[in-house]
């Protein structure tokens, strides 16, 4: 027998994948004062580009950002914002550069999140793309003249029908008896009926991935907020804890400084006496 593929394997032939038609990188990094970082990446032309970028920590939580096309030109430039995010169509083929800076801080440094994505987002589906479905195979029957309503599709038996509904009508055709309906009107109410399931399911389960997406998306901006309210929180923290320290020992330098002051009040001076010689 075979070796099976580890799950790290699996994981690794699956991001490869999915790379051929969405590349991106998800990143946290730090930006001292009065630095400049940059990020480069090959883009193809008419490629769709994404950028999101939070600051969690440092200062005012802002930074600078830009963005260079291949010949120089600036497609995107924001000064002093905490986040932002910016969505571009690829005009011409080449290297494009996007950088974060804080020059114009001189002591604090930022700790930056950013989020870069190239490339249209892939199907649900690998082959949904090319392969008619429940919700694309009305507009492709018309294209070739077949079809102009669903019962007319369903008593003409288009062959355009997406797997799942192939399967709807088996499953009914096997359920019915045939004796009940004649074969004509059986043929179209089966195949109305799985037309109509199949593409409440196939609508249903895209309506899903775009909730999911959504759902993606959320967690991630609760995950950045979360760890900039705690770095907040530490930092007011440990302010608290130092001033806290301080007026303790305030506290205790003041407390030692009466007590001396009013040990004074009730010390009795004695006169010195000389002795006197006859």
């Amino acid at each position: 027998m075979g070796r099976a593929p580890s799950p790290a394997a699996a994981l690794l032939l699956l991001l490869l994948l999915r790379a051929e038609r969405l590349r991106g990188a998800e990143l946290t990094f730090e930006l001292p004062d009065s630095a400049r970082q940059c990020f480069h990446e090959e883009v193809e032309q008419g490629v769709r580009l994404s950028l999101d970028y939070q600051v969690i920590t440092g200062g005012h939580y802002d930074v600078d950002c830009y963005m260079e096309d291949p010949l120089g030109n600036i497609i995107y430039r924001e000064t002093k914002k905490q986040y932002d995010s910016f969505t571009y169509r690829t005009e011409v083929k080449g290297v494009y550069q996007f950088c974060f800076s804080n020059e114009f801080s001189t002591f604090s440094h930022k700790t930056v999140y950013f989020d870069f994505q190239v490339g249209d987002e892939p199907p649900i589906l690998p082959d949904m793309g090319n392969k008619v479905t429940a919700l694309t195979q009305c507009s492709s029957c018309k294209a070739r003249g077949k079809c102009t309503s669903d019962s007319e599709r369903a008593a003409l038996s288009c062959d355009c029908g997406s797997l799942l509904t192939s399967w709807m009508v088996t499953v009914l055709r096997n359920r019915f008896r045939s004796g009940q309906l004649p074969a004509t009107s059986y043929e179209v109410h089966c195949r109305q009926f799985a037309f109509k399931i199949g593409s409440e399911m196939e609508s249903a389960c895209v309506t899903i991935h775009e909730a999911l997406k959504t759902v993606i998306d959320s967690q991630t901006h609760y995950r950045l907020r979360e760890a900039q309210d705690r770095a907040r929180a530490e930092d007011l923290n440990s302010r608290v804890s130092y001033w806290s320290i301080g007026e303790t020992i305030a506290l205790f330098v003041v407390s030692f400084s009466q007590v001396l002051l009013l040990k004074s009040f009730f010390t009795e001076k004695r006169p010195a006496h000389r002795a006197v010689h006859s």
